[in-house]
């Protein structure tokens, strides 16, 4: 493939000026050496209006295509919700239309969707699209092998036809835009005006009739990447963790000499939307010690089992959830893991006002009645009125009783304890608000402790949701505080807020709150 050259900023005003070159072929040729159907090339997007037609013999033409491959070359240079590529549409109605599109997280997109319907197609496969960057990505969609999105070099997103049914959508292409009879690159057109419009440059865009295989796929759309960058790979796909719902990444490089990284394992609804809890979601974890070269087999660092791991539509609301991965390096080669954890139908900001906890420090659990039990953390006895119950809780938060599984303290549903059961029960659970968990390895991210919960004496009672600002804390280097930890949190909406700590679990000091904020304070730890 022709490899292009980012051109001097002087000669891409020049190409503003020009008329844009477009080229239409009537049929593919063999399949060995295809020919797009379409080609346009040499665009600027300056504007909403800036949008170019394609040609009506295009437009009839495209709008027959059940299945084909689009190829577009672009560099985008500002980016909002939705920027479309390339699309096609009914002219007399604002929701008939194709949209192949980027939007403002640098992911790749496709609507398609006819007038009055309230369930179409939406996807939205995970990318890097950066301003002011040439990319290259492409679409292929066969009835048969379902859609894939590719972008310089590399397939990031697949959803194969069985798991679009069990979504209970229709497989969709250009041919099911209902009186297709417009089409345009840089916006969508929507009953007289242009909606979704891109800002930059296209270099070239090229549609074919069939779905490209993906090795020819992966040899279109690859770009040099800079010279710094040694080796890009996938950590994380799709294939290794059975489900297209995998966000909020954290990677660190330990004082082990290994790099740990984590990230949400979404089930519920995983195929394009990839929901924020209430849904099935855990976090996995993958390690490597020889620099990435290898990694360690996917696996769950914190895994709730309510609902299995598979992808399950529609996304289970009633599903406990852990959420947002945050590593940070302690001292003496210790990393730490934080993460979010909520029992089923709480979603921030919207979970109960509370630590969780009792005045006293007692971890808050209820029965289906609303009898309030405590948990004793120390050693995991149950409480009732002040006297010990039958009750204990163990490792995971895992409940039993007269020592046998009763549940676990955040499974959502109330019962009796059936291990084969789907969703399994519980007998105790903890009450509608959000936790904050930590848990730390100390052989660079390999093996793990249990769990902790962390609300008690940095949670408030008026604080809704309480969790990390996911990613990575960091360590103070130099100065006074030299050694010093800090992790970011926030709290209900538009917050922030901070912790800081040394090297076990209980030096954790508490924050300071002034107004909407919180600041990290504690000890020097030099």
């Amino acid at each position: 493939m022709k490899q292009h050259k980012r051109l001097p900023l002087a000669l891409l005003l020049v190409f503003a000026l020009c008329i844009q070159t477009l080229s239409f072929t009537s049929a593919a040729a063999a399949l060995a050496d295809p020919e797009p159907v379409f080609s346009a090339s040499d665009m600027t997007f300056s504007s909403g209006t800036d949008a170019v037609a394609l040609p009506q013999s295009a437009v009839t033409q495209l709008s027959g295509l059940s299945s084909g491959t689009i190829i577009v070359d672009f560099t985008p240079t500002a980016m909002s919700t939705a920027n479309c590529l390339f699309s096609l549409s009914n002219s007399s109605v604002t929701d008939a239309y194709f949209n192949l599109y980027i939007d403002n997280r640098g992911f790749l997109g496709l609507e398609v969707r006819n007038h009055g319907e309230t369930r179409y197609v939406n996807l939205q496969g995970p990318a890097e699209v950066t301003r002011n960057t040439r990319h290259i990505m492409a679409l292929s969609a066969d009835p048969q092998e379902g859609y894939k999105f590719y972008f310089d070099g590399d397939m990031v997103f697949q959803m194969p036809v069985a798991l679009y049914e069990l979504w209970e959508y229709d497989y969709r292409f250009m041919s099911t835009v209902n009186s297709a009879d417009v089409g345009y690159m840089g916006a969508t057109y929507r009953n007289g005006a242009f909606g979704y419009p891109y800002y930059g440059t296209i270099d070239s865009v090229r549609v074919y009739d069939t779905a490209l295989a993906q090795d020819v796929l992966e040899a279109e759309t690859y770009i040099e990447k800079d010279s710094g960058i040694i080796r890009q790979e996938n950590v994380f796909s799709f294939e290794d963790w059975n489900t297209e719902g995998i966000r909020i990444p954290s990677i660190l490089r330990t004082d082990k000499g290994t790099i740990i990284a984590t990230g949400d394992i979404r089930f519920g609804d995983a195929a394009g939307a990839s929901n924020d809890p209430p849904n099935n979601c855990d976090i996995g974890i993958r390690v490597s010690s020889d620099d990435g070269a290898t990694w360690s087999q996917p696996k769950m660092l914190l895994n709730f089992l309510d609902y299995p791991n598979e992808p399950q539509v529609p996304m289970k609301t009633d599903s406990a959830s852990y959420c947002d991965s945050l590593l940070v390096k302690g001292q003496n080669g210790r990393v730490f893991f934080f993460c979010d954890a909520m029992t089923g139908n709480v979603r921030a900001p919207y979970a109960a006002a509370s630590t969780g906890y009792t005045s006293d420090g007692y971890l808050i659990l209820k029965d289906s009645a609303g009898t309030q039990y405590e948990l004793h953390e120390d050693d995991g006895t149950v409480y009732l009125n002040g006297a010990a119950t039958d009750y204990t809780v163990g490792p995971d938060f895992t409940l039993y009783k007269n020592g046998q599984e009763a549940g676990n303290i955040f499974y959502t549903n109330y019962g009796t304890y059936d291990a084969s059961a789907v969703p399994r029960k519980t007998e105790l659970r903890v009450i509608n608000t959000v936790f904050l968990i930590m848990c730390y390895s100390d052989d660079g991210g390999y093996t793990w402790s249990d769990p902790k919960l962390m609300n008690y004496g940095f949670k408030t009672s008026d604080m809704k949701h309480f969790g990390t600002a996911p990613g990575i804390g960091i360590v103070i280097q130099t100065g006074k505080y030299q050694g010093r930890i800090l992790v970011p949190l926030y709290y209900n909406s538009n917050s922030f807020s901070g912790m800081s700590g040394e090297v076990l679990p209980k030096s954790w000091t508490k924050v300071m709150r002034q107004s909407h904020f919180e600041f990290c304070i504690g000890q020097d730890l030099t």
